[in-house]
């Protein structure tokens, strides 16, 4: 088996756990969870806890639009300073992720990505300051994403019909993977990384596909810009942390039942921080790991 790529700004030995929006949110409206004393032990155990982006701006916008009480918001950021990376407490998604994996090895690229991670828990602690930027809002910003979501599926479709397969036509409980076994032969060429995109992205490519068939369904077909599925845009980025790899630290229900008939070694990747304190109090120690044969 090949060695895997060397990983940027955390250490291959480190455990990453990233944190999507409602567990952290959840802090600030309930009294302290035990998993976050455990959390913090865990942190001194060769565990990374970091924040996604998209978490952090959920965050601002809702304490911003008071949703989120300005003492609760406190005691959050607070619990959080427990058993956050310091050195990278917020990982910011999309072509940093790939730097920091390795597909980017330009040193300013990277040092501009721990830069947007510490600019970012800055705000976080002191989220009514104005800081220069440029650009969209977070608002506006977060509107895009579960706009592009949408616009995905359609992209993907129509690439689908290229590869000879008519999503009207197909099961969508079945097809997303053999086309995910296609694309995953054809995508990602000049990434040379080991394990390749297409084992990094294993769960996220079916995830994709399976709700661009379902999207095509004659009957109850799903609708990515209906008011229940409109966040869809913004949960789907915290598969890219898979890639790193890492745990996706999540609570909403509805998260977890997506998940469900996809086969993928991912798919536990996704887990609730109760079961991952629960794990490691059992002395599990569980981590992410690649397949063995990739």
């Amino acid at each position: 088996m090949v060695a895997a790529t060397k990983r940027k700004l955390i250490s291959d030995d480190a455990i990453v756990v990233v944190f999507d929006t409602s567990p952290i949110r959840n802090l600030a409206h309930s009294t302290e969870p035990e998993w976050v004393s455990i959390f913090s032990r865990m942190r001194e155990d060769g565990y990374s806890f970091s924040l996604s982006d998209a978490a952090t701006a959920e965050l601002l916008v809702q304490v911003r639009s008071n949703r989120i009480p300005r003492d609760g918001y406190e005691r959050m950021i607070g619990l959080c300073k427990t058993f956050l990376n310091e050195h990278i407490p917020m990982i910011p998604g999309k072509i940093d992720l790939e730097a920091i994996i390795g597909i980017n090895n330009d040193p300013e690229f990277i040092e501009e990505t721990k830069h947007l991670s510490h600019q970012a828990w800055r705000q976080l602690q002191n989220p009514l300051s104005v800081y220069p930027h440029f650009g969209p809002s977070l608002e506006e910003l977060l509107d895009e994403e579960r706009d592009e979501w949408g616009n995905f599926l359609y992209r993907i479709a129509e690439i689908s019909l290229s590869y000879g397969i008519d999503k009207l036509e197909s099961d969508p409980e079945k097809a997303h993977e053999p086309l995910a076994t296609l694309l995953g032969k054809h995508s990602f060429i000049k990434a040379e990384i080991e394990p390749s995109m297409s084992v990094r992205m294993h769960l996220e490519t079916r995830y994709r596909l399976r709700q661009m068939f379902r999207s095509a369904k004659l009957r109850e077909a799903y609708s990515p810009r209906s008011k229940k599925n409109r966040n869809d845009g913004i949960d789907v980025d915290m598969f890219r942390y898979l890639i790193l790899p890492a745990f996706v630290i999540a609570e909403d229900s509805g998260f977890f039942d997506s998940l469900q008939g996809i086969e993928s070694f991912q798919r536990d990747w996704f887990i609730r921080p109760e079961e991952l304190a629960r794990r490691w109090i059992n002395g599990e120690r569980p981590r992410p790991e690649w397949p063995v044969e990739t």
